[in-house]
């Protein structure tokens, strides 16, 4: 099943009464000055529990609302994450949007970028979950993966049919912590770009078309469509970047490691 996306982010906080595949996000820029050294790290361990919002850089949908908030409970390593669940404020279908803070990157940089994820088996069937990378200096997105509410995980490609969302044939664990990470390098294949896509280490997904839009990685994204069941909830934790300026940075990465890195700085 594919279903058409947009390339170009675009504005937040549309509402809409039915289950929202299709919509894009707005670029933030707040400076992240660790990921121009090279690479950054959030475990969300020197944040404060309660809301998420603005804290560190971070802001999310809404103002001041609990949708997102640093929780002591079930993190996936140290003593905090932040948990995911409906915000009743709004109706189901209005996406949600957390935003990392940002910075400059220059084009055509290689990046890995990976996060720890925990979907409880109260929202089997609920939420769909989205992360997006992307470049705010050059208004698009460079990479984005749907968990779908129906199991599986969905990649924005093109196949030749244009950017749609693409089933990768893979699923993703329930009622347990599982990594993705995303490994780019627009100057690979003549400059066509690759993608490659991991499940707890193990490449399940590379892109067809290359680089999809943007060509570095500047601004990470978290997204729910806010379909939680009653009581439904996820988690995020230990998210890492690592900016890589060597040529063929994806066939070099090495990205079974990925699953033993566990740093822990804000």
């Amino acid at each position: 099943m594919k279903i058409a996306v947009f390339a170009i982010v675009a504005l937040a906080g549309s509402v809409a009464s039915a289950k929202v595949l299709d919509t894009s996000t707005s670029a933030l820029s707040a400076g992240f000055g660790e990921r121009a050294q090279g690479a950054w790290t959030t475990s969300f361990e020197n944040f404060t529990p309660g809301v998420l919002d603005n804290q560190n850089g971070w802001p999310t949908s809404g103002v001041n609302l609990p949708w997102a908030s640093v929780v002591t409970t079930n993190p996936q390593d140290g003593v905090q994450s932040v948990r995911i669940q409906q915000d009743t404020t709004v109706p189901a279908g209005s996406q949600r949007l957390g935003f990392s803070p940002s910075v400059p990157t220059p084009a055509n940089t290689a990046d890995t970028t990976s996060w720890w994820f925990y979907v409880d088996q109260s929202d089997v069937g609920g939420a769909d979950y989205d992360f997006i990378g992307q470049a705010p200096t050059q208004s698009l997105l460079t990479w984005r993966i749907n968990l779908s509410f129906q199991g599986n995980i969905r990649i924005l490609d093109d196949e030749g049919e244009g950017l749609l969302f693409v089933d990768s044939l893979a699923a993703f664990p329930v009622g347990s912590w599982f990594q993705l990470a995303v490994a780019t390098d627009p100057t690979a294949n003549a400059g066509a770009g690759a993608i490659q896509y991991y499940l707890n280490g193990n490449l399940f997904y590379t892109s067809q078309t290359g680089t999809v839009a943007a060509t570095s990685v500047e601004q990470f994204l978290f997204r729910s469509d806010n379909f939680q069941n009653a009581g439904g909830f996820a988690q995020l934790d230990n998210i890492s970047g690592t900016i890589i300026p060597t040529p063929g940075a994806v066939a070099l990465l090495g990205l079974g490691g990925l699953v033993a890195s566990r740093r822990r700085r804000a």
